[in-house]
């Protein structure tokens, strides 16, 4: 019945998204789509990583090159452990779960963002803009067939998880 449920929940949206998709939100898709992608979000923690080093913030790189790695090696370990089917539409053949592009905005973006709220405490609502960057590429993840919206959603939560652990590190260490 649950099964059932998250299967309904998941054709449900994407059918919905899908119809949105014309030139222009195609094409915006596809950019917020991009940004999640490793050869993105790799860079992106690592160069704050090196700036955090550079201004002698040594746990914040260390914490930042942490996360970056964490939110890496968690996407393939758990796409390795699940083999769930991506949407028709896709035509990918790795595992649809989770989501590691709405994972790595939320993991990484979010705790480069906390990283740079450090130097700059103007910064702070950075994290919030990535939270919400994470799911916007989520929502692109979908639209753009993709994802079923429940791997964006767990994409989400574990990447929570990942920046929650990474904070609490630059808070205590």
């Amino acid at each position: 019945m649950l099964a059932s449920a998250i299967s309904n929940l998941d054709l449900s949206v994407s059918l919905r998204l899908h119809k949105l998709n014309s030139g222009f939100l195609t094409r915006s898709f596809a950019v917020f789509s991009a940004l999640g992608s490793e050869r993105i979000f790799v860079p992106i923690g690592l160069l704050v990583a090196v700036w955090a080093l550079a201004e002698q913030d040594f746990v914040a790189g260390f914490v930042l090159v942490a996360a970056t790695l964490l939110t890496r090696q968690s996407i393939y370990v758990l796409k390795a452990l699940t083999s769930r089917s991506r949407p028709a539409v896709a035509r990918l053949e790795s595992s649809s779960f989770p989501s590691g592009h709405t994972m790595a905005a939320v993991a990484v973006y979010g705790t480069a963002a906390d990283v740079i709220g450090r130097f700059a405490p103007a910064a702070q609502p950075l994290v919030f803009l990535a939270l919400l960057l994470g799911a916007m590429i989520g929502l692109s993840r979908v639209a753009l067939g993709f994802h079923w919206v429940t791997d964006v959603m767990v994409g989400f939560g574990i990447g929570l998880l990942i920046l929650a652990a990474a904070s609490a590190g630059l808070s205590h260490l």
